[in-house]
């Protein structure tokens, strides 16, 4: 059975809307259960080794969805824990549109175009 959620009405319409509705849902059960930076990561690696498993067992598309999803919730569980860490900043100045941070290289399917390559 596949959930459909109202992003709209949930006022999701991107990454840092999302982090935020995940701030407010799990927020203060993290902060209850999770106090420290390690338990946050053990329970990163809890869901990562669940994607492992269900990787391995080959289920569903559906439920590889649902154990990545997880993951993904793990992260911006262990984002919160920095208080006011701005992640979808972070991520837009280390993975740009522009091209690659490092080499300032851009990757088109397999062509890779580059400045300093």
């Amino acid at each position: 059975m596949k959930i459909v959620i109202d992003r709209k009405r949930l006022g999701i319409y991107n990454l840092q809307d999302m982090i935020d509705c995940f701030f407010r849902l799990y927020g203060p059960r993290n902060r209850i259960y999770l106090s420290g930076l390690r338990k946050r990561c053990d329970f990163l690696i809890i869901a990562i080794g669940d994607l492992q498993d269900a990787i391995r067992k080959e289920v569903s598309r559906d439920l590889l969805e649902i154990a990545l999803a997880r993951i993904v919730s793990r992260i911006f569980c262990i984002a919160e824990a920095f208080g006011e860490y701005k992640l979808v900043e972070v991520m837009s100045d280390k993975y740009r549109a522009s091209g690659c941070s490092y080499c300032l290289a851009m990757l088109v399917g397999v062509l890779r175009i580059g400045v300093n390559t």
